[in-house]
């Protein structure tokens, strides 16, 4: 199903109702939930969606102030959450995460950065007819200031990397096209199992960073201010699917034209 939101991608938005979730859109900059227990104490997509559907915010969820948030994205992502409106629905739901079932993905404007690539990362030649789809698995490291950021850890990382690093391996699948802008490409990503920032940092890694990304990206001119950061990485949440408990196959996505106005 392809999703229906207004022009105006700044403000939250309920797209899609059924009896035991929703689907919302996210602007960048609001985070996906609460950042304290007290649901009161800050706006979040699921602050916004418990005022209109009170129900969402009452599930149990893997934290008390996330209710019924089955994912959650990154604060300076936006995007479509998936949000539980009953228990069951919800307890379903993270089965299927814990078994791999649940399938999310991303579209983002990236630059051609060589120089970015890590040791280790896949080495991608945009002229090969094969070079366009790929994988990239690795190890996460959290580093920088406060552990702001996360760093992929392959075999031939630094012996200080693979000894900070997790013992769980995650999964990156890229699809690159042209976007008739030189110097850049779109990838379409896919992931499983998710670690925070991993699609990010996985793109980044292999020479991909995303366009307006200050945290692991090339430079964007317009961000000059905390809203033009937000406003202008090019990085977004696009489509998710799932088994429902009767066993059906359910794929939600928004359409992707909006990325052509992303390169200012």
């Amino acid at each position: 199903m392809v999703l229906i939101f207004s022009d105006d991608l700044s403000k939250p938005q309920i797209l899609h109702a059924e009896d035991d979730f929703l689907i919302m859109w996210k602007p960048a900059g609001l985070p996906s939930a609460p950042l304290e227990d007290d649901s009161d104490s800050s706006e979040s997509a699921l602050g916004f969606a418990a005022k209109l559907f009170p129900e969402a915010g009452l599930v149990a969820g893997k934290k008390s102030c996330e209710g019924g948030l089955v994912h959650r994205i990154d604060t300076a992502t936006a995007g479509i959450l998936l949000i539980a409106r009953t228990q069951s629905f919800f307890d379903h739901i993270q089965t299927e995460q814990k078994a791999d079932r649940f399938e999310k993905e991303y579209a983002a404007l990236c630059t051609v950065s060589p120089e970015k690539r890590i040791p280790g990362a896949p080495k991608v030649l945009l002229d090969s007819p094969t070079g366009n789809s790929f994988e990239i698995r690795s190890l996460f490291r959290s580093f920088g200031k406060g552990g702001a950021m996360v760093r992929p850890v392959f075999e031939q990382c630094s012996a200080a990397d693979r000894k900070k690093a997790g013992t769980v391996e995650y999964c990156t699948s890229v699809r690159l096209s042209d976007t008739g802008k030189k110097g850049f490409v779109q990838a379409d990503c896919s992931i499983t199992r998710g670690f925070r920032h991993q699609v990010r940092a996985h793109l980044s890694s292999c020479g991909f960073p995303v366009y307006g990304d200050l945290l692991y990206g090339a430079e964007n001119p317009a961000a000059d201010s905390e809203s033009a950061i937000k406003e202008n990485m090019a990085f977004y949440a696009v489509a998710f699917s799932f088994f429902s408990p009767e066993g059906t196959k359910k794929h939600y996505s928004v359409e992707k034209s909006f990325l052509n106005s992303a390169i200012r």
